[in-house]
């Protein structure tokens, strides 16, 4: 692969890799406001509960995502 193929290419892994990096934060951010709320509407305990499962998906997701993010980084210097 020349030079400059191997370089779009890592350009393209830190691209997506930031993209899903913001919307694992987007999500743990909901998750956080839901959880604000529930403080002044029960209601929405249930609604929590069921999204705090998805916690350690989201965490892991984002952490493979920020290794391919520096990983990347890394090759283009």
């Amino acid at each position: 692969m020349p030079e400059s193929a191997e370089m779009l290419a890592a350009e393209n892994v830190r691209k997506k890799a930031v993209l899903k990096r913001e919307e694992s934060i987007r999500r743990i951010r909901a998750i956080h406001d839901l959880a604000v709320r529930c403080e002044t509407d029960l209601s929405l305990v249930d609604w929590l509960s069921l999204l705090t499962d998805e916690v350690d998906d989201i965490w892991s997701q984002f952490t493979l995502d920020s290794d391919a993010l520096v990983d990347s980084l890394i090759y283009l210097g």
